[in-house]
C-alpha cells in the first residue's frame, strides 16, 4: 500500500520528463542572484536559495549562491555522492590533524 507522501513523491519525479539521474547527479545554475536551480530534463526546479539569510549582505548571498552552485557541479562532475564527499572531508580532516571547527573559534 502507497502512502500519501509515497504517492505526492512518485508525482514529482514522474514531473522531472523521464530523468533518471539521482537528483545529485544533476547539473545545477545559480540564478546570478540568490537562487541555485537544479536542472531536471529540459526545466529547472528550486535547489537552494539565500535569500533569507539575514545576516549577510546581498553581495554575500549572490557569492554563497554562486558558491553553492559550483560546488554542486564540482560533486556532480565526479559523480560523488554526498557519502563520498563526506569521507573525502574525513579524509583531509584526519589527514590534517584537526577538526575544521578549531578555525571558527
Amino acid at each position: 500500500m502507497t502512502t500519501y507522501r509515497e504517492a505526492e513523491e512518485a508525482k514529482i519525479v514522474a514531473r522531472r520528463g523521464g530523468e533518471d539521474r539521482p537528483l545529485d547527479m544533476l547539473p545545477a545554475v545559480w540564478d546570478g542572484h540568490r537562487s541555485v536551480r537544479v536542472l531536471v530534463g529540459t526545466r529547472d526546479r528550486g535547489l537552494a536559495t539565500t535569500a533569507y539569510s539575514f545576516g549577510l549582505t546581498d553581495a554575500e548571498k549572490r557569492e554563497v549562491a554562486e558558491r553553492i552552485a559550483a560546488l554542486w557541479n564540482l560533486a556532480a562532475s565526479q559523480g560523488w555522492t554526498t557519502a563520498d564527499i563526506n569521507r573525502i572531508l574525513e579524509t583531509t580532516v584526519a589527514k590534517e590533524g584537526k577538526n575544521n571547527d578549531d578555525d571558527l573559534a
